[in-house]
């Protein structure tokens, strides 16, 4: 039998972060929508009939809106990168670490209205980073972004510079210095560089859009990392941006690392290098 859906919505008011606030609704049929293209139809039949009504209204959204409009892919492919981007992207949510934590809010609440064997169910079906989301495991709170690793050297370099002074992971690192790179650059630059980068680095290499963080001050470029990191240290995130930003010049072309850094402001062009 279906329960009331307010425990949902009690539920769900008590996990959002502040950036989603009284949006409840709007959030949480962004994720619903998604996650019911994410697991097999079958499975997403079985969740209807465990929803309150007013939820199986929302489940049954037949579309998601932007997503569905920038995607080629379907969307029952969306690893948990791609699945928060869109969440970040329908919802207008600060950045990634917010969209996460939306996430893991709705799915939290989810949760909450399912009985143990369909939660189970569920979590069988979706991708790493996005059970974790599920579980409510990601920081305690459902905050944190998973990333994955590839084999280009990148990844390597950038652990290797950050010397373990950061309390962060590497590809939580990366994508938060490159993501806040790519919004200073100009669009030209930005589509030339993602052209000579490896797939493994061009997973990270897809947000926000080009240029716009360009007029920002460089003081706010490195507070941005911070935000995105969970530091209250400004050297800590200087350090994380000149250990990624460095790692990343060298895997790019001399010439093209060179017109990088003439787009950057002195203040960050020093933790490109060169």
């Amino acid at each position: 039998m279906a329960r009331d859906g307010r425990v949902f919505w009690e539920s769900l008011e008590r996990r959002l972060p502040a950036g989603a606030r009284g949006r409840e609704r709007e959030v949480a049929r962004s994720v619903l929508v998604l996650l019911r293209h994410r697991i097999r139809p079958e499975e997403a039949q079985h969740v209807t009939r465990e929803l309150p009504p007013e939820l199986k209204e929302l489940w049954a959204m037949p579309g998601v809106g932007v997503a569905e409009e920038r995607t080629s892919r379907p969307i029952a492919e969306l690893d948990h990168d791609e699945f928060v981007g869109w969440v970040r992207d329908v919802t207008q949510l600060r950045d990634m670490a917010e969209a996460a934590q939306a996430t893991g809010a709705v799915f939290g609440a989810v949760r909450e209205v399912l009985s143990a064997e369909e939660r189970d169910h569920v979590e069988h079906q979706l991708p790493s980073g996005l059970k974790e989301l599920w579980r409510g495991e990601a920081r305690g709170d459902g905050a944190e972004p998973h990333f994955e690793q590839g084999p280009s050297p990148f990844w390597e370099r950038v652990t290797e510079r950050l010397h373990g002074r950061v309390r962060a992971s590497t590809g939580e690192v990366a994508c938060a210095v490159l993501a806040h790179l790519r919004g200073r650059l100009p669009p030209e630059l930005v589509e030339r560089v993602g052209a000579e980068l490896a797939p493994d680095i061009r997973e990270v290499w897809v947000a926000p859009e080009p240029g716009a963080e360009a007029d920002e001050l460089p003081e706010r470029f490195y507070g941005r990392i911070a935000e995105d990191l969970g530091l209250t240290d400004l050297d800590a995130a200087r350090h994380a941006a000149a250990a990624a930003l460095t790692a990343l010049r060298e895997m790019l072309p001399p010439e093209l690392g060179a017109e990088v850094a003439g787009a950057l402001p002195e203040e960050i062009r020093g933790a490109w290098g060169g």
